[in-house]
């Protein structure tokens, strides 16, 4: 009964990860005591016909996760930020976009004063495209070992290349491709020159050393930027964008004696204000803010532009794997409205 018990015990714990061996008799209680006239052989221990070891191969005592973790890279926030839209196709080189303005002038009536004239103006600004592509090839065997490890090889293949062409694409709405008329929401030789912040009771004129205050009179310096560029059109409530680099923007958590954070302040004198965090603009020369309208005359400052996004071509068998191409198209960020935007560097 009382071995019975021990062993269900015993189950209960090895069920909880817990495990206690059994006590065991080295020696039969008979042979315990030599002294009944028995005697043992204490033989040597002969020589192995193998090499010695102690233990297993390390594969055996190895775990392997079912759980694959991927490495994590920074977000692709142009899109969100510049807006984003196709224009033409793979097959298109160059975008012109038409702008027109209205001319004219009065003078004093009279019944046959042929004096005052009203006209209009006509020009178009273009732009390039670039394409860009990336492969993925995969072979028989590789698909074999790495399916014995559990990992579906030509899926991870397949989007390691979207998630390159999607990189390449960010990388020219913030940049711009060199060499070509296609330039992005951070090099635009449209944009106007960049201002300073106000300078900070502390010193310097960083965020780091900055109060709730002087945070706030930075916003309120962009915004009165664009109503010097654009007099009357814009009001605090109108739709503005701001983008900020990551490092920056616990700045905005920032509260004042009455338990006001920056965000809330901001948010209550610009109500349509929209906040992107975007990591290109933690620049070399120092914290850029971007502060824009989001549309003039209900059309879109600025748009981020491609041709084609993504574009698959067949797969080609090879003699013992597969290869495929993708491919996509850029225009950059078109800015339509350039003093729409305001640029303060060194937040």
């Amino acid at each position: 009964m009382l071995t019975a018990r021990l062993a269900e015990h015993r189950a209960r714990l090895a069920a909880g990860g817990i495990e206690l061996p059994m006590g065991m008799d080295y020696l039969p209680k008979e042979w315990r005591n030599t002294g009944n006239g028995m005697s043992l052989a204490m033989d040597a221990q002969p020589t192995l016909a193998t090499a010695p070891n102690i233990g297993v191969p390390a594969l055996f005592t190895q775990y392997i996760s079912p759980e694959i973790i991927s490495v994590i890279f920074q977000p692709t926030q142009a899109a969100e930020f510049y807006g984003e839209e196709k224009m033409g196709d793979w097959t298109t080189d160059t975008a012109s976009f038409p702008l027109t303005e209205v001319t004219g002038f009065v003078s004093a009536y009279g019944d046959f004063n042929q004096n005052g004239k009203s006209g209009a103006n006509a020009n178009w600004v273009s732009r390039q495209s670039f394409h860009f592509q990336t492969f993925t090839r995969w072979g028989e065997r590789e698909l074999a070992r790495y399916g014995e490890a559990r990992i579906d090889w030509a899926s991870l293949q397949s989007e390691a290349s979207s998630e390159t062409l999607a990189r390449a694409l960010n990388a020219s709405y913030f940049y711009g491709i060199s060499g070509l008329k296609l330039y992005g929401g951070l090099n635009d030789p449209a944009l106007p020159a960049t201002i300073q912040p106000v300078t900070k009771v502390a010193g310097g004129y960083t965020w780091a050393n900055a109060t709730v205050l002087e945070i706030y009179n930075d916003f309120l310096k962009c915004y009165q930027a664009i109503q010097t560029a654009m007099p009357a059109l814009v009001n605090m409530s109108s739709p503005f964008d701001v983008s900020i680099p990551n490092t920056v923007e616990p700045y905005l958590a920032k509260t004042n004696d009455f338990g006001k954070t920056v965000k809330e302040i901001l948010q209550q004198s610009f109500p349509n204000l929209n906040f992107t965090v975007v990591p290109e603009n933690a620049t070399g020369s120092g914290n850029l803010m971007q502060f824009k309208l989001r549309e003039v005359n209900r059309k879109p400052v600025t748009k981020a532009a491609f041709t084609e996004k993504m574009r698959v071509h067949p797969v080609l068998t090879m003699a013992s794997g597969w290869e495929q191409k993708k491919s996509a198209g850029t225009w950059g960020t078109v800015i339509r409205f350039p003093y729409a935007i305001v640029q303060m560097l060194g937040i």
